[in-house]
C-alpha cells in the first residue's frame, strides 16, 4: 500500500552536507544546484524514486524488462523487480530489500539507499580514517574444527592463509596482528574484544564455507547487517543497535572492494557482498568483513584453498581490497 509520497529536497543542502559527487573510479562529479529526491512511504517503509537516484549519481536511467540498470562510462548498477539481488560495477550485491514497481515507477528502499548504495558511489559517504593497525582473524581453531572437507580443515586453511596475508600486508607498512597464530579455540567474543584493545583500524575474518550442495563454490564478503533490515539469508529485521553499527557504511565499502579485488585476482565464482549478524561483525570496533574464501565442501574449492598459487591469488585480491578501501577513507 502506497502512503502519501513526499518529496525530499538536498540541493545546496546536500552539497554542503555531503559533498560532491564522486563515481566508483573517484572521479569527483560536481553536485548539482538543485537535486530533488523524491521519496514514498510504501507498507510503512521509506522508498526513493530511482529515477532521482539516477540523477543525484549522474547515471543514465534505462528500463529493462525486468528492472532498471543506471550507467555512465565509469558506473554501472543492474536493480530487478522484486529481487533482493543487484550488481553494482560487476560486483553482485544482496539488497536489504526488493526494489519496487508501483504505478509505473520504480523504487529503492531509502535503508538501500543510504546504507547499500551510496557507499560504494560515493566517497564523501564514508567516515575518513586511517588505515594502520590491521587485525587478521583466522576463524575456529582447537576443537572448533569448523567445515571439513575431503582432506583438509576449515581451522587449518584460514590460519595458513592469515599467516601468509599478515607477512603481505606487513611488506606493505601495515602493523597485522593475528587473533590466534596457533590452533587453539578462541571464543568468538574474544575476536573484535582482541581487535579493540589493539586498537585495530580495521577486522577481517577469513573462513571457508560449506555446502550439501557439493557443487555450490565461490566466494563472497560479508559486512554486518544494517539497522532496520534483514540479513541477506533471513527476513528478521535488525532492531538492537549494536558497536558495529557505527562503521555500516565504511563496512559495505571494505566489503565491495575486497570482493572485487578477490574476484578480479582469482576468477572465482562471485557470489557477492552480503550481509550478517555474525559476532565478530557485531562487536567490532572498527571497519569489519567476514571473508568466505571458498567451499571446502567442494572439490575445485578445496583442492584451490590448499593451493600454494591460488593462495597467493586470494592473497593479492584482499590486499586489493584493502588498499582501494584505504584510498576512498584517507
Amino acid at each position: 500500500m502506497i502512503g502519501h509520497a513526499s518529496v525530499v529536497r538536498w540541493g545546496l543542502i546536500a552539497f554542503l552536507l555531503l559533498g560532491c559527487h564522486w563515481n566508483w573510479r573517484g572521479a569527483a562529479v560536481a553536485a548539482a544546484e538543485t537535486t530533488t529526491i523524491r521519496s514514498t512511504s510504501i507498507s510503512g517503509r521509506k522508498y526513493v524514486l530511482l529515477r532521482d537516484v539516477a540523477s543525484y549519481y549522474n547515471l543514465t536511467y534505462k528500463k529493462l524488462s525486468n528492472g532498471v540498470e543506471l550507467s555512465s562510462k565509469y558506473s554501472k548498477i543492474l536493480l530487478y523487480d522484486n529481487k533482493r539481488g543487484a550488481v553494482i560495477n560487476g560486483v553482485p550485491v544482496t539488497l536489504n530489500f526488493v526494489p519496487l514497481l508501483t504505478r509505473g515507477n520504480r523504487y529503492l528502499s531509502y535503508n538501500d539507499f543510504i546504507n547499500t548504495l551510496d557507499p560504494i558511489m560515493r566517497k564523501a559517504a564514508l567516515t575518513g580514517h586511517k588505515v594502520r593497525t590491521i587485525v587478521i582473524d583466522p576463524g575456529h581453531g582447537g576443537k572448533a574444527a569448523g567445515a571439513v572437507g575431503k582432506f583438509s580443515q576449515e581451522k587449518n586453511n584460514a590460519l595458513v592463509i592469515a599467516k601468509k596475508l599478515k607477512a603481505k600486508l606487513e611488506k606493505l607498512g601495515y602493523k597485522v596482528l593475528l587473533t590466534r597464530s596457533t590452533d587453539v579455540d578462541l571464543a568468538l567474543t574474544a575476536r573484535p574484544a582482541l581487535a579493540k584493545k589493539w586498537k585495530a583500524d580495521l577486522f577481517i575474518s577469513l573462513h571457508n564455507n560449506s555446502s550439501t550442495d557439493l557443487s555450490v563454490r565461490g566466494i563472497e564478503t560479508f559486512s554486518l547487517t544494517p539497522l532496520g533490515a534483514p540479513g541477506s539469508y533471513n527476513k528478521n529485521i535488525e532492531k538492537e543497535w549494536v558497536a558495529g553499527d557505527k562503521y555500516t557504511r565504511n563496512n559495505q565499502a571494505l566489503a565491495f572492494y575486497i570482493q572485487k579485488g578477490l574476484i578480479s585476482r582469482t576468477g572465482a565464482e562471485n557470489r557477492g557482498v552480503k550481509r550478517a549478524r555474525f559476532v565478530v561483525l557485531r562487536d567490532a570496533s572498527c571497519p569489519a568483513v567476514l571473508i568466505e574464501m571458498g567451499f571446502i565442501s567442494n572439490v575445485s574449492d578445496e583442492k584451490n584453498l590448499n593451493s600454494r598459487v591460488y593462495q597467493e591469488k586470494l592473497l593479492q585480491g584482499i590486499v586489493d581490497g584493502i588498499v582501494n578501501y584505504r584510498n576512498r577513507v584517507e
